[in-house]
């Protein structure tokens, strides 16, 4: 079972990739993962590592303090 953390992880990924108009299959491809890889990660049943975070970011060509700081607000509310 996810912890509540990876949920929370994961639904804030998936908010930032929505915003980016980009399909989790697309994604997958921009960031050279496999597309379960992204949808695992997304619905918080795979946690990710710090170096996977950063991956993320690059892929969302975002800023990785802003998307853990946006984490961040998520986990603390």
């Amino acid at each position: 079972m996810p912890s509540k953390n990876d949920v929370i992880v994961g639904s804030v990924l998936k908010s930032l990739r929505e915003e980016t108009g980009m399909t989790r299959g697309e994604f997958a491809l921009h960031m050279g993962a496999d597309p379960d890889f992204v949808c695992n990660v997304e619905d918080g049943s795979l946690p990710l590592r710090l170096d996977e975070v950063f991956d993320y970011s690059d892929a969302l060509n975002l800023d990785v303090h802003d998307v853990l700081s946006q984490i961040a607000r998520e986990v603390v509310c």
